[in-house]
This record gives C-alpha cells, structure tokens and sequence, in this order.
C-alpha cells in the first residue's frame, strides 16, 4: 500500500509539475498575444493616417503630371515659334541681301551714267 501511496505521489507531483510548466508557457503566448494586440491596435490606429498621406502623395502627383504635360505642350509651342521664326530671319537676310544687290547696282548705274 505503502508503495502505491509513493507512486501516485510521483505521478501527482510529476503532473503538478507539467501543469506548472504549462501554466508558465500559457502565460508567455497571453503576453504575446496582448502585445501582438496592442500591436495590431496601434497599426489600425496609424492606417487611416497613411491612407490619407497616400492619397494626397497621388492627388500630388497626379498635379505634377499635369503640369509636367503643360510645360510639355508649352515647350513644343515654344520650338515651332522658333522654328517660324527662323525661317522669317532667313526670308529677311534673303530680302536683306537682295535689296544690298540693288542698292548696289543702283549706285553703280548712278555713277556710270
């Protein structure tokens, strides 16, 4: 009887000792929990505030965009007018020239005659 005491001692107090164990590991994943939690909440928290500096960096860009297709269209503006006129200045010179020919032609008719 004696014997059968001791055993079931040693296997209460084997169980104790695993129930402790367990005890402690439940203790540690309820911490985890908690601050994974306490983790989730503070990203939930900080979420919308992100949404709304996401939006505004596309609405941002977006601006840009359209500025950038502006100043775009402005600068292709800009090289046909310098093309155009160029091509005046070139017509000018061309007129320029012919009116030196004549002026010239004029002085030597003058002076010939």
């Amino acid at each position: 009887m004696e014997s059968l005491k001791k055993f079931f001692e040693e296997k209460l107090q084997s169980a104790t000792g695993k129930i402790e164990a367990l005890n402690g590991s439940m203790r540690v994943i309820e911490d985890k929990v908690e601050k994974h939690k306490l983790l989730y909440d503070a990203l939930q928290t900080q979420l919308p505030n992100a949404r709304v500096e996401l939006n505004e960096a596309c609405q941002k860009a977006s601006s840009l965009d359209v500025k950038l297709e502006d100043k775009s269209t402005s600068c292709q503006e800009l090289e046909a007018t310098c093309l155009d006129l160029q091509l005046h200045l070139e017509r000018y010179d061309t007129v320029g020239a012919v009116v030196l020919v004549v002026q010239t032609t004029l002085e030597f008719v003058r002076t010939t005659l």
